[in-house]
């Protein structure tokens, strides 16, 4: 995505100081990487350094730059590291979103949620069965298959009280039909 906000907003990465950013940034992130510029040979933190001066320039045209981080907890440790840096440094004109289940991570992200301090942290409830049901049911439904409730409550409960399950269930439901995944549910 940095690379679409920087075709969006040229300026930041076209100038001597963007494009030396960019061929820094890009010894990890490739797509980053001018064409035609050689790969780099750096360690991750002076890579990490350059991604978080090209977001700054990019938040200098646009006003500030908002990472989202969906699904943090699976983040790897270089992953982690960038975003510890980030932490660490809180620049007033980045902010970063992040959702994150509290059921499951990686070692990488343990360590690094234990000593995050985010400023505002929202947690939610499971959805309900019935909320799943009908989530199921609108999926299935907008591909084209309707599918009775009874048989949305059934799978609602294998959801996990996650609603991208319960999409999920609702495509399976509109490809394979309601039998095989009544059976599936019921398990």
């Amino acid at each position: 995505r940095a690379r679409a906000l920087l075709e969006h907003f040229p300026e930041p990465g076209q100038d001597a100081e963007g494009l030396a950013l960019r061929r820094r940034a890009g010894s990890l992130f490739p797509v980053l990487r001018p064409r035609d510029a050689p790969a780099e040979a750096l360690e991750p933190r002076q890579a990490f350094e350059a991604l978080l001066g090209l977001l700054s320039r990019c938040a200098r045209v646009t006003g500030r730059v908002v990472l989202l981080c969906d699904d943090l907890q699976w983040a790897d440790a270089d992953s982690v590291a960038l975003l510890a840096r980030l932490v660490e440094l809180r620049p007033a004109d980045i902010t970063l979103i992040a959702t994150v289940r509290s059921d499951t991570h990686t070692d990488a992200f343990a360590r690094f949620w234990r000593d995050a301090e985010p400023d505002v942290e929202l947690a939610l409830e499971p959805l309900s069965h019935l909320a799943l049901a009908h989530i199921v049911t609108d999926v299935a439904s907008e591909a084209g298959r309707e599918v009775p409730h009874e048989i949305a409550q059934a799978v609602a409960p294998s959801c996990g009280g996650r609603p991208l399950l319960a999409r999920a269930f609702g495509r399976m439901i509109a490809r394979t039909g309601a039998a095989a995944t009544t059976e599936l549910g019921a398990r």
